[in-house]
């Protein structure tokens, strides 16, 4: 979500581009304070426990709150995915040892970020391939495009669908492996 969280926020819900950026920072902000209060949640109920929730729950919050957000739902959204992404980047290290052991460690983490870093690779262009060729202008979706702002949204929406699905996929995997 992080990529598209700017450009849908100015192309389709018409904040300004500070706007869009600030809602980004804000992400972000909270995501650093979560990642704190993940890793002592962990420490109560359980690192596996936690990353399984808190992946899912990122899948459940892309379904519940970007796909066809309103201002005030994306805002939620901001908020919501900053929180519970906070728990997977947090927790991955401490899981892979949990349940790896720390002499397999380096393996498994090198495995596992460079399976990430295809995603960080392939991901966003896929998604971008989705959403298709548009600009903005000052009054919106700029003219030529063949983009009316009804079919950046439901270009979004699909967007907002196969980034749901991969964090489902990644649910998945993470609650196999607990």
């Amino acid at each position: 979500p992080l990529f598209y969280l700017t450009t849908y926020s100015t192309s389709v819900l018409q904040y300004s581009s500070s706007t869009g950026s600030l809602l980004l920072a804000l992400n972000n902000a909270v995501n650093s304070i979560a990642r704190v209060v993940m890793g002592l949640l962990a420490d109560r109920v359980g690192r596996q426990n936690t990353l399984v929730v808190s992946v899912l729950l990122s899948a459940v919050s892309v379904f519940a709150l970007w796909y066809d957000a309103s201002r005030a739902k994306f805002i939620a959204f901001v908020v919501l995915y900053g929180i519970l992404a906070g728990g997977y980047n947090s927790l991955l290290p401490t899981t892979i040892t949990e349940v790896y052991g720390v002499q397999n460690y380096d393996a498994v983490n090198g495995a596992i970020y460079f399976l990430r870093g295809l995603g960080a690779i392939a991901g966003p262009p896929i998604a971008g391939a989705i959403l298709g060729s548009h600009s903005r202008s000052s009054s919106g979706i700029a003219s030529g495009t063949g983009f009316t702002v009804g079919i950046l949204e439901s270009k979004y929406k699909d967007v907002a669908i196969y980034d749901g699905m991969l964090l489902m996929g990644a649910s998945l995997c993470v609650a196999y492996v607990r």
